[in-house]
């Protein structure tokens, strides 16, 4: 796996079996400390183009959710092929109306606990396991390539939250 993404940098060789489930932890941890306590009109402001800090971190949760059923599925099914999980769909449904800063970091720790859980009982056989993956174009791979990519959307997202977040800092007060 020598994929790597050129907007955040991240390395897919950098997670496998002995670091995904600690990985997943530490990443999810920063992401919901980005935005644990922020102010709500920030989070959820949307720039002109993309996502509110909250609705990437509604994504994020979504994302480990649908990552650990998954794998789950994975061990079940020989080449399962994943079901889309309808990223831009839940946003535009309104999915993420209501969620809170707070509740958004409280379920990303939860969610990365139990997908991280999952990791960790994998067998050295399971890792291998091979799923039909949709994005970010139909391709074969395996639990292993599964595991660094859910912790390439943490580290991408997070980065995206914080930047948000940031920006919001530097904009000017309004009366």
């Amino acid at each position: 796996m020598d994929e790597r993404c050129d907007d955040c940098g991240f390395s897919y060789a950098s997670v496998g079996p002995g670091n995904a489930a600690a990985t997943v932890r530490r990443e999810a941890d920063r992401l919901a400390e980005a935005l644990t306590g922020t102010d709500p009109v920030a989070a959820s402001r949307r720039p002109d183009q993309g996502w509110s800090a909250l609705q990437y971190g509604g994504h994020v949760r979504d994302v480990l959710l649908a990552q650990r059923e998954r794998l789950l599925s994975a061990r079940l099914q020989p080449e399962f092929t994943i079901v889309a999980m309808g990223r831009d769909e839940r946003v535009d449904w309104g999915e993420y109306e209501g969620l809170t800063a707070d509740r958004a970091g409280a379920e990303i720790r939860l969610t990365a606990e139990w997908l991280a859980h999952s990791f960790e009982l994998l067998s050295d056989e399971d890792w291998a396991r091979l799923l039909n993956y949709n994005y970010p174009e139909p391709a074969t791979k395996s639990l292993r390539w599964l595991a660094a990519h859910t912790v390439h959307e943490l580290v991408h997202h997070g980065r995206d939250v914080r930047g948000l977040m940031a920006d919001d800092l530097r904009r000017p007060a309004s009366h």
